[in-house]
């Protein structure tokens, strides 16, 4: 991966991920952050700052979240639900 991944994972970059997430939940949602939104706004920020990695993070959602998804339960399925849709829309 490419050193942008250590930028992209910066505070600067958290607060953004979290204010669009935030921000859609008010406008589009149900006035608050649910793990979906989060999952594509996260994805949403990542791919914006290094659209070269795509790949490589799709091959991560798929390996990791996904996995997680399916042994934690919890929020993690609404977390890779919306981190899939959003990759979906930019591939």
């Amino acid at each position: 991966m490419s050193s942008g991944w250590s930028r992209a994972c910066q505070p600067p970059s958290r607060s953004g991920v979290l204010e669009d997430a935030v921000l859609h939940g008010q406008f589009f949602g149900s006035a608050g952050v649910d793990p979906e939104t989060l999952g594509k706004a996260l994805i949403g920020t990542l791919v914006r700052r290094i659209p070269e990695d795509v790949s490589i993070l799709n091959k991560f959602w798929h390996s990791v979240v996904e996995k997680r998804s399916k042994e934690l339960k919890g929020d993690w399925p609404g977390f890779l639900k919306g981190g899939k849709d959003a990759m979906s829309t930019m591939s």
